[in-house]
């Protein structure tokens, strides 16, 4: 793998400076299931981060990358992860009422996005809210997630929520069990 990256920084001529730092499997800043990794040294555990989700295990692992170019300390890349506070409205923990577990993840705009929050919190996630504007998003990925999940109550609103409506009906159509939600 450095050697064909070692190809890739010296591929176009007016950038041969230009430096690849891959990370996550397989390359030198990585995570197995338990431990944050730079080469063979074990940095800080997984589970020691204020952040929910396997998408951001990744997005952890470019931060180390980009740490090591800023030369940054491994201990300040590992305490800031243990603290870090995220974004309103992006897998926020809203707190518990009537019984009901909310999360507020209204600034996840992209189907992608909606997909990884399904991931994070599945086996708690019971009716989800989807729609507002339209980007032109393809929704037939999202689709795929609602129903592998088997999310019981979807709400949407327009105008997007009638691009995934529309995505929902095909789905359900080519894959017509008959047995899911209207």
């Amino acid at each position: 793998i450095r050697d064909t990256i070692h190809g890739l920084n010296n591929y176009h001529p007016q950038h041969s400076d230009t430096k690849i730092i891959p990370y996550g499997k397989w390359s030198y800043y990585q995570r197995d299931d338990a431990t944050f990794l730079k080469g063979q040294t074990k940095l800080f555990a997984t589970s020691e981060r204020n952040i929910p989700g396997d998408h951001n295990l990744e997005n952890i692992t470019a931060i180390l990358a980009l740490a090591d170019v800023l030369h940054i300390s491994d201990e300040l890349v590992h305490q800031t992860v243990k603290s870090f506070v995220w974004l309103t409205h992006r897998l926020q923990n809203i707190g518990i009422y009537g019984g009901i577990q909310w999360i507020d993840d209204a600034i996840s705009t992209t189907p992608e996005s909606t997909i990884e929050a399904i991931k994070t919190f599945w086996a708690k996630v019971d009716t989800i809210f989807l729609g507002g504007t339209h980007r032109g998003y393809d929704f037939s990925d999202l689709v795929r997630y609602l129903h592998t999940y088997t999310i019981q109550n979807i709400v949407l609103f327009s105008p997007s929520g009638e691009k995934i409506q529309e995505s929902l009906q095909k789905f359900i159509k080519e894959n017509s069990s008959g047995d899911r939600a209207k």
